[in-house]
């Protein structure tokens, strides 16, 4: 098995993946210590907006707060809430709970209604999804309303402990198309063994009773998009995101709007860049070989300059390294590179995708965080 030169390599088939330890505020899950390590190096796509605070403007005694229409949000409360069937109904229709995600509910597990768009329609109140397939409105004084990326977990891509199962989801060139354009499998190790379920990360508004969901894709060209079957995943959520800042050699990880982590970084060299663009995370494994850290995370996303790389696809990824001298340098061959301790802090804060896998084939801490990588 060839590794990639730990100098200026990235990863290429490592040893294997080891059983994960425990990371902060809970226990990883692991594949089992048979499975090769990702090969990952490269990175870019298309853009996606940035995130923050949404503006608000007056209009007479009401403040209103615009939501971006790209993007998709959630309205939550911790007390069930007057449901109306118009927004311009005296009495409500009905009182509704929350949905959770401990109580997953028609291939839904986020915490929250699901608002629908345009989210403007009618001020001071807000069209949500219900679990029932019908749509209601609530008022915006009696929830809050946060952004979140929406993640598409491919139902039946699960992964066993050999790093067998898995499946494939269909990705279509738009809604009812009578064939799709391409199949999207597990990520893979360099032997070939399953190391992840299929995710996706959902591309602007999403509703949740739709027949189809429009989705980012892990692959070439960087940037592209599809359509899946609703019926095919499994809707989660999170509210993280990652800022690769390349020409400041700086990561920066949010939880909505606060940053909770900045940290110095190594990115590609001039004739092996990293490429910027919009990109999501797509698997968590866990290195046997010190020369690529503890962790490495698998991004959706390829190296421009590598067609294959170490017999892998030439894919990109955010790993350790046992070397902290290149960081802060133009060192790899594409991938982001961390001190050791700093990929460890990041596996312990990103949240761990629910949604179809079982409790322990594959690592899911991370999928679906969207990865912007900035020039």
């Amino acid at each position: 098995m060839t590794h990639a030169e730990p100098s200026g390599g990235d990863l290429g088939s490592a040893d294997g993946i080891g059983t994960l330890p425990a990371v902060n505020r809970r226990l990883l899950r692991a594949t089992a210590a048979a499975l090769g390590l990702l090969l990952l190096a490269g990175c870019a796509g298309g853009e996606r907006p940035e995130l923050g605070d949404a503006p608000t403007e007056e209009r007479g005694e009401l403040t209103v707060r615009r939501l971006d229409p790209e993007l998709t949000y959630v309205a939550r409360s911790d007390a069930p809430v007057d449901v109306y069937a118009a927004a311009a109904d005296a009495e409500p229709r009905e009182s509704v709970a929350p949905p959770t995600a401990e109580t997953p509910t028609g291939g839904l597990t986020i915490d929250g209604f699901i608002v629908q768009a345009p989210y403007e329609a009618e001020p001071g109140f807000h069209e949500i999804a219900l679990a029932d397939g019908t749509t209601g409105w609530v008022r915006a004084d009696e929830v809050q309303v946060e952004q979140v990326n929406v993640v598409a977990m491919g139902n039946g891509t699960e992964v066993d402990p050999s790093g067998g199962g898995g499946g494939t989801i269909d990705v279509f060139a738009e809604p009812d198309a009578p064939q799709p354009v391409t199949t999207i499998e597990n990520p893979k190790s360099a032997e070939g063994l399953n190391v992840g379920p299929v995710v996706f990360l959902a591309n602007g508004p999403v509703d949740p009773n739709a027949d189809w969901v429009n989705v980012l894709l892990p692959v070439r060209p960087n940037g592209s998009d599809g359509w899946v079957r609703r019926d095919d995943v499994t809707l989660t959520a999170n509210q993280f995101h990652i800022e690769v800042r390349l020409s400041a050699h700086q990561i920066r990880v949010f939880d909505g709007d606060e940053r909770v982590m900045e940290a110095p970084i190594g990115v590609g060299t001039t004739n092996t860049p990293t490429p910027g663009g919009a990109f999501y995370i797509r698997s968590l494994i866990a290195s046997t070989d010190p020369a690529y850290g503890t962790y490495a995370f698998g991004l959706s996303g390829f190296s421009e300059v590598h067609e294959t790389f170490n017999g892998g696809p030439g894919d990109i990824g955010i790993h350790g390294t046992s070397d902290p001298s290149t960081i802060g340098t133009d060192v790899s061959n594409g991938c982001i590179r961390l001190e050791d301790g700093n990929v460890v802090r990041l596996a312990g804060l990103l949240p761990e995708a629910a949604g179809t896998q079982s409790d322990s084939p594959a690592v899911t801490t991370g999928l679906g965080v969207p990865v912007q990588v900035i020039a």
